[in-house]
């Protein structure tokens, strides 16, 4: 297993983080040619297995990479992280290239409870779907903010994400996005009144027909839409 660790003297530090890319620390251009990868294989520790998946005339890494993803998210920029992160993911794209490289991170007590929050949890959020949607959530523990020096005034969270083989939610991310993040413009209240504003006010009917078609109560709240019925929801 070959682990890189962030540390303080990296550009991220002196860059704008949600600027950061994987491709800062990994070999990992789209499928190379085997003599292009010679020397990261040559200079990585023996104990890394050199993979042969074939990906038309050109080599590619595995599908299921060794590499992991680990940090301790800073607490005020993890929920765009996230997101962007997902995005790549859907397509494949920066450290994905390499295929489902899980992450594990530290965040904020209560975005980690937010990221693994299930259907009828009132700390379900845009969070949660987004996240569920691409990936398998485990909310693995609690650390108490007295474990970190400065202590911080919050607690902490370890929360692991292992992308799924294949997305729940079949649709490109941007619509995901933009459907989900209606779903919970008004997070207290039905389902309805978020989603109807992806629609012109002159046109009701648009919106009886995406409930219909999907198959959810409108009267739901967004906390109360899970599963499948956020699969129909984006693909109708």
């Amino acid at each position: 297993m070959t682990a890189a660790e962030m540390g303080i003297k990296m550009d991220i530090y002196r860059q704008d983080i949600l600027q950061f890319t994987g491709e800062a620390i990994f070999p990992i251009e789209a499928c190379q040619t085997e003599e292009s990868w010679g020397a990261a294989v040559a200079n990585s520790s023996s104990d890394f297995p050199k993979h042969d998946t074939t990906c038309g005339a050109l080599t590619c890494p595995p599908p299921l990479s060794r590499v992991r993803v680990i940090g301790n998210l800073p607490f005020n920029i993890s929920t765009p992280l996230v997101i962007r992160w997902l995005h790549d993911m859907s397509e494949h794209r920066g450290i994905w290239r390499l295929g489902r490289v899980p992450m594990i991170f530290t965040f904020q007590k209560e975005v980690g409870k937010r990221l693994a929050a299930d259907v009828w949890d009132e700390r379900r959020s845009r969070l949660s779907v987004m996240a569920q949607a691409y990936c398998e959530v485990k909310f693995m523990r609690e650390i108490p903010g007295s474990a970190f020096l400065p202590r911080p005034q919050v607690d902490a969270a370890i929360v692991r994400l292992v992308p799924l083989s294949q997305p729940l939610i079949p649709v490109a991310f941007p619509y995901v996005e933009k459907l989900v993040r209606a779903a919970f413009h008004f997070r207290t209240k039905q389902v309805v009144h978020g989603l109807e504003t992806l629609f012109p006010s002159n046109r009701p009917e648009l919106v009886i027909r995406l409930f219909k078609e999907a198959g959810v109560q409108p009267v739901k709240r967004p906390t109360q839409v899970g599963g499948h019925p956020d699969r129909e929801l984006d693909s109708t």
